[in-house]
């Protein structure tokens, strides 16, 4: 239930990408609006700067990449002014990078789960102590499922329907029992145990199952090019 007497204060995150002349910046406030601008790197744009953050409702995290030197005198009077400031390290925003723009399905859960914190401070700050090990165990169940997403494909394709359909109903049952068992007790932790236990068993069995087609598929046509030799002594005779 929503504290009213003590309602959470605003969060509005700002990020500067800092150059030699001109910085860019972008902040997200607290109604989830989005301005970007830029500033010249001068004594009276500085002022403007603090002057529109010190005017925002709640709280500003501001974020900076260090670039050289040029950084010094914004961070520096950012802290001066009270303002909480976040260096961001420049590697890994460029592995960041690389996963938002590059096969993003195959690196998102590991960007998940590297990055938990920071994406849950995007929200907001209060969700990270809870929300850490519940994202991390989603990532988890995320990265199986992906990696053997075409377990089921395969096994609708040698036409198992019957066996496919039988593992999710089992599955989605075993998460029904495990929610009932676990988030009483760990609330949303436990919520995630449930559903990352489900879909890795889940998509363990579709790959238990595929593999097991594709031996038996493998071994008939090992089975037919050995019959098919001329003069085997393993081929029926008419």
């Amino acid at each position: 239930m929503a504290d009213v007497a003590n309602p959470t204060p605003a969060f509005n995150p700002v990020a500067i990408d800092i150059a030699r002349y001109w910085d860019a910046v972008l902040v997200e406030t607290a109604g989830d609006k989005r301005q970007r601008f830029k500033m010249a790197n001068t004594a009276a744009d500085f002022d403007r700067r603090l002057t529109y953050l010190r005017r925002l409702p709640g709280h500003c995290r501001v974020a900076l990449e260090p670039t050289g030197d040029y950084h010094r005198p914004i961070a520096h009077r950012l802290l001066t002014e009270g303002f909480e400031v976040v260096g961001i390290n420049s590697v890994a925003q460029a592995r960041y990078r690389e996963a938002m723009f590059n096969s993003w399905d195959k690196n998102d859960p590991k960007v998940t789960f590297a990055f938990t914190r920071e994406l849950l401070m995007l929200f907001r700050p209060e969700f990270v102590n809870e929300g850490v090990v519940p994202l991390r165990l989603l990532a988890v169940a995320t990265a199986f499922s992906v990696l053997f997403a075409l377990a089921p494909t395969y096994l609708k394709y040698r036409q198992r329907d019957r066996a496919t359909y039988v593992t999710v109903a089992c599955a989605a049952v075993a998460q029904g029992i495990l929610l009932l068992l676990l988030v009483p007790r760990l609330g949303a932790t436990g919520a995630a145990i449930a559903y990352t236990i489900s879909m890795c068993g889940m998509y363990g069995v579709f790959a238990l199952m595929a593999n097991r087609e594709l031996a038996l598929l493998k071994a008939c046509a090992e089975l037919s090019v050995t019959l098919s030799r001329p003069g085997d002594p393993t081929r029926p005779s008419h």
